[in-house]
């Protein structure tokens, strides 16, 4: 507030340098009114995709926006600690149980196609007694095409929503986590790869490419190692919308995850180089420590469980 009698020097001395006023390179334009009460995202048309069959729904949404969020509380009473925790992103992989469902995070390995980088793909669920809801932070190719697959073929959709919520929710999980497997050979293919290019003395041309390789490694790790104990968690938490012949669909996923996190961190599968090569291995290995992050990588697939 100006004092009166006060110059704009003694007004800068108590307020700062005045800050000269821009002009608008444009008038604003004024757009059309709202109704009272409305917000602007209530003008945009929401992108949900759901499928139904046996009374129950699996609903989709794809990076979810505010007209999304908006849309779910609009139509199921979530506990607001669970829409805060949707909105925020990038929480650590959970189970929070609450009376009337589950909220659920987890955390799938996944390339980036614009950089070719591995990273964690964030995909939040909502259980409850006659739904489960994905809501996947980017495109999610695994997920997008069991989706489309169900859409699609009545006899896959019959077989997924036919025994319930809880089983739904096995087969979204089962099929995110089976994703990974791929990566794993991929990871091995290169592997091998760097070390036949070591082994043939063109070691000094690969430096980027076994740094790029370990750092996929490590990536993978940190994105699998937390969800070990989230697959027990949600085993457990599930239980209120699972048939007790249910129980060890849910042990298959956690057997699954076991067999990830071993596949990188305990050398199962393939023999390390210094097994099959032992003279030529030590060599490398003395020259480049970094190769031995060859015996990481596990090729196999695991069991999958019968279905009903």
């Amino acid at each position: 507030m100006a004092v009166d009698g006060e110059s704009a020097t003694e007004r800068r001395g108590r307020f700062g340098p005045l800050r000269p006023r821009l002009a608008l390179r444009r008038p604003p334009v004024a757009g059309p009114s709202l109704p009272e009460g409305t917000t602007s995202a209530a003008l945009i048309t929401p992108a949900i995709e759901t499928i139904e069959a046996h009374g129950l729904r699996w609903i989709q949404i794809e990076r979810p926006r505010l007209a999304e969020r908006e849309w779910l509380a609009a139509n199921f009473d979530f506990h607001p600690l669970a829409y805060e925790d949707l909105v925020s992103r990038n929480q650590r992989p959970k189970v929070d149980a609450y009376e009337e469902h589950l909220f659920i995070v987890l955390y799938f390995p996944a390339y980036e196609k614009a950089t070719g980088r591995l990273r964690a793909m964030e995909v939040d669920l909502f259980v409850g007694p006659d739904y489960v809801i994905t809501l996947p932070n980017e495109h999610f190719v695994a997920l997008s095409r069991l989706f489309e697959r169900v859409e699609t073929h009545e006899d896959v959709r019959d077989d997924l929503f036919a025994y319930g919520p809880a089983y739904l929710l096995y087969r979204i999980v089962d099929e995110a986590v089976d994703a990974g497997f791929p990566m794993l050979r991929a990871m091995g293919a290169k592997l091998e790869d760097i070390e036949d290019e070591l082994f043939a003395g063109r070691s000094d041309e690969l430096v980027r490419d076994i740094s790029n390789v370990k750092q996929e490694i490590i990536n993978f790790r940190r994105i699998v190692r937390p969800q070990r104990l989230v697959y027990r968690d949600l085993e457990r938490a599930v239980g209120r919308y699972r048939a007790p012949d249910l129980d060890l669909y849910f042990d298959d996923i956690t057997d699954a995850s076991e067999r990830m996190w071993d596949g990188v961190d305990q050398r199962v599968g393939h023999q390390p180089p210094r097994q099959r090569h032992p003279a030529r291995a030590d060599r490398l290995l003395r020259a480049h420590p970094a190769a031995d992050l060859r015996g990481q990588h596990v090729g196999h697939e695991r069991r999958r469980p019968l279905r009903r």
